[in-house]
């Protein structure tokens, strides 16, 4: 049964596709901002808070509903006063952790 923070997902994800180097924003109830984008082969994943970092449980949260399992580990980044945690991946490597920085927003 699909949850639905995973059918939000599954949207952003297919809307990230479809319109490559662009992010797509929602907020959780409980104020985190989840960021998706995909460029070019790459798939980019950030979640962040202003004025602290987000906890492993929220990424744990958000991994848990992501459309399939998720293997990347989050890297810390502060970017002005806002504070994320940002994973990336290639479609190829599926899964596999690599982490490069995400254009600028």
């Amino acid at each position: 049964m699909n949850s639905k923070m995973q059918s939000k997902l599954v949207q952003m994800l297919e809307q990230a596709g479809a319109c490559p180097g662009r992010y797509y924003t929602f907020y959780t109830t409980n104020h985190l901002k989840v960021d998706i984008m995909v460029h070019g082969s790459q798939t980019y994943l950030q979640i962040s808070r202003p004025g602290s970092y987000p906890t492993l449980g929220d990424w744990a949260s958000i991994s848990r509903h992501w459309p399939y399992r998720l293997r990347v580990v989050p890297k810390k980044v502060e970017r002005f006063g806002r504070y994320y945690l940002v994973a990336c991946w290639t479609a190829e490597s599926e899964k596999r952790p690599l982490f490069v920085f995400p254009p600028d927003r």
